[in-house]
């Protein structure tokens, strides 16, 4: 068997196919303030970011003070006219021939997750356009929404933002992996409207595209589906090549609903981006435990307001409040316990010879911090 071959047949033709769709290169135009255009040619296994990196004019402006702690804004554009913002990630194969990408800077919100990518970077290399979906969503809701995006800044900026899937996936699996959509949305039974209503567990296949509006459909809460808690990944979507730490904090309400926050499975969600929920599971085999358990509970309650001469039932929540802010209180003082341990790790003993002269605290290599007094006038000891 002629070598070549056999090294082909044992290679796989997914191999091949993956450096075929890194080889192929890929063409797109963008421009600073709509003034002058540049043209960038890059692979089409790149990113936007990626493929703007390879352009000078782009670092040049990237790396400017003004811009370095900023976000960066990439809008579509046809014809002169923007038609949808799209993150970082984007895969620049998507990007039209005759498309014009504004590239502009915006202040960073923290209570944006624009960081967020879209999907696993290896999975994305290797996905061709065929294998990818793109749709536009409006900034603003219909009835019962009043904002969808995260950050302040891009709902100031954009129309539409545009979002990239993979076909098979479902509209609510994409728009959360995108993550610039707020989580209340989520929780809410909604779909994407245009001349239709696409529910949420609609696949993207049908989308591609097309603009739609999310609207609400029903504000009772959603059970979370496998899909939805697929990890997603995150890396830098900042100015600078500096990592920015973000501190995530709840944003307003944008669902027009009596109640700020629901509870689903006993448990109370929070809205915190950074915060990732699973769906519970019931024990195995515990029903005879639990009954147990609730036969014990009468008895065990009349021994403690005995004990305790508790006479009511806020009597009891007082006492169990107490007792609660005493145990908080013992693992607040292990805590400082164990920073002294840490930090004890650096105390020294300043010596002369063999006599000690007093302690000071090793901060890096051979500097030492310590009192004027325990140096006194300078030696050379």
């Amino acid at each position: 068997m002629d070598y070549s071959f056999k090294k082909e047949v044992e290679e796989g033709p997914s191999k091949h196919l993956q450096q075929e769709a890194e080889v192929k290169t890929h063409n797109f135009q963008y421009c600073f303030n709509r003034l002058k255009i540049f043209s960038v040619s890059c692979k089409t296994s790149m990113t936007v970011l990626e493929a703007l990196n390879t352009s000078q004019m782009f670092r040049n402006e990237k790396d400017k003070k003004k811009n370095k702690q900023k976000e960066i804004l990439v809008q579509r554009c046809k014809e002169g006219v923007p038609t949808a913002a799209v993150k970082t990630d984007f895969p620049c194969c998507l990007i039209e021939t005759d498309e014009i990408l504004y590239i502009d800077f915006i202040q960073k919100d923290e209570n944006s997750c624009t960081n967020r990518t879209t999907a696993d970077p290896s999975l994305r290399k290797t996905s061709m356009p065929e294998t990818l979906v793109t749709f536009r969503v409006k900034k603003e809701g219909g009835q019962k929404v009043r904002l969808l995006l995260k950050s302040k800044a891009l709902r100031r900026r954009v129309q539409y933002v545009c979002v990239y899937a993979f076909k098979g996936e479902k509209i609510k699996t994409a728009l959360k992996h995108d993550g610039r959509f707020i989580n209340d949305i989520f929780r809410k039974h909604c779909a994407l409207s245009d001349e239709l209503k696409h529910e949420w567990s609609n696949p993207v296949d049908n989308l591609d595209g097309k603009a739609f509006q999310l609207v609400v459909l029903s504000d009772k809460n959603q059970p979370d589906s496998q899909d939805d808690l697929t990890p997603v990944t995150t890396e830098p979507n900042v100015a600078s090549d500096a990592d920015v730490a973000e501190t995530a904090s709840s944003s307003q309400n944008p669902i027009n609903t009596s109640e700020q926050e629901k509870k689903h499975d006993g448990n109370t969600k929070s809205t915190n981006p950074s915060i990732k929920w699973y769906a519970t599971k019931p024990i195995a085999d515990s029903k005879e435990i639990l009954g147990i358990l609730r036969d014990q509970f009468p008895v065990l309650l009349k021994q403690l307001k005995q004990r305790e001469k508790l006479k009511n039932k806020s009597d009891v929540q007082k006492f169990f409040r107490a007792e609660y802010g005493k145990s908080v209180e013992n693992f607040l003082k292990v805590k400082k316990v164990k920073q002294l341990m840490k930090l004890s790790d650096s105390v020294c003993q300043i010596r002369k010879g063999e006599s000690a002269l007093g302690t000071g605290f090793l901060l890096f290599d051979r500097y030492i911090l310590t009192n004027a007094h325990v140096i006194g006038e300078p030696t050379d000891g």
